[in-house]
Order: C-alpha cells, then structure tokens, then sequence
C-alpha cells in the first residue's frame, strides 16, 4: 500500500501532470458550461444525463487529487513511525 502511495504521489512530479490536470479543469469547465446551456435553454435535462454528468465531474475531481491524497496518506505514516521526509529535513 505504501509504494502505491508513493507511486500516485510521485506522478504528481512527472512533467505531463500538470497538462493532464489543466485537461480535467477543462473538461469541468465544459459540463458547466453544458449544464447551464441546458437549463438556461429551457430544454432541461433529463434525469440520468445530470446524473451522469455529476458522476463524471466528481470522478475527475477525484482522479485529479488522488496523488495529493497519498501523498497526504504516505506522510501522516511516516510521521507515525518517525520517519522525517525530505521537506522535513530541509525546513530544520
């Protein structure tokens, strides 16, 4: 479980990370934008389109905070075992 964190937590230093999260805040932009389209349109939306449309959204916000999750995860463990991380260590 540990090296999965550490491996989400480093694509976070990979450098196409922060494309693929300008990506995802871009797709979100576009549902709201589709969203608000359909309502202010007066055409409404079905049921299982919002549904789908709120499931996606919140599907890429998590995809997107999952390696600052870990990384959050892999440092509250290794302060339990008295582990310092680098960050640490260079702040002392």
């Amino acid at each position: 479980m540990r090296v999965r964190q550490g491996n989400l937590t480093a694509l976070t230093q990979h450098h196409s990370w922060a494309a693929l999260t300008a990506e995802v805040e871009r797709k979100l932009a576009w549902i709201e934008k589709t969203v608000a389209r359909e309502v202010l349109r007066g055409e409404g939306m079905s049921a299982e389109r919002q549904a789908y449309l709120k499931g996606f959204a919140a599907g890429l916000r998590w995809f997107a905070a999952a390696p600052d999750q870990a990384e959050g995860a892999l440092e509250r463990f290794l302060q339990m075992h008295g582990i310092t991380t680098m960050k640490e260590n260079d702040a002392a």
